[in-house]
């Protein structure tokens, strides 16, 4: 049996990893274990064949809408200046705003982002909360940084993430995950508020 990527003594259903259901959606999946992306796509795919719903449906709502990849640097207290990589996903829009965490952590990637941002919008839909899933995430080791550094990181993040459109009350909206609680959120909202305020403010000006 293959074991999933979704963490320790996690394994797989039988009845889902049967060779010809794994074989129609990764050509490569039995030379090792499936990623958290492949492993989430492959329980919608089993649920799929019970949903009376068209292919082309099916296929929008597994699709992750955007995903943003940001990169800033970081110029940090010891004068060293870092690269800082960061997601944010929007896995649906069917329903506005969207929700989702953001975590800081080493081993924060693309797949991953968008699999969590997923299982947000199932997680939603099955209790009939009317969000659309999202998720976040900054590639820091949180624990290894100041907390000046880690304010300048998550006020630089939100800043791109107004930017582009990817953070509002009525548009995305963010929430604590691993290694970030009230204090980054706090960050969050300052700094989307004044630079909202700031480009508003602009605006009316000319």
């Amino acid at each position: 049996m293959l074991i999933g990527s979704l963490g320790k003594g996690f394994r797989l259903p039988r009845g889902i990893l049967s060779k010809q259901h794994c074989t129609s959606l990764y050509s490569t999946i039995w030379q090792g274990e499936p990623t958290f992306l492949e492993a989430v796509d492959i329980y919608f795919e089993k649920a799929a064949k019970l949903a009376a719903a068209t292919p082309d449906i099916l296929n929008q709502i597994k699709a992750c809408n955007n995903l943003l990849k940001l990169q800033f640097p970081l110029k940090r207290s010891d004068g060293t200046v870092q690269l800082i990589e960061a997601y944010r996903a929007q896995h649906s829009h069917h329903r506005l705003p969207v929700k989702g965490g953001i975590r800081m952590a080493p081993n924060v990637e693309a797949n991953e982002t968008m699999a969590l941002a997923a299982l947000m919008t199932f997680k939603c839909a099955l209790v009939d909360i009317p969000f659309g899933g999202a998720k976040g995430g900054i590639k820091v080791d949180p624990t290894k940084y100041c907390l000046l550094e880690k304010e300048a990181i998550v006020r630089r993040y939100t800043s791109e993430l107004v930017k582009k459109s990817f953070i509002g009350p009525a548009l995305d909206v963010p929430a604590p995950d691993y290694g970030t609680g009230p204090q980054e959120m706090a960050w969050i909202k300052v700094r989307q508020i004044n630079q909202i305020s700031t480009v508003e403010q602009r605006n009316s000006n000319n």
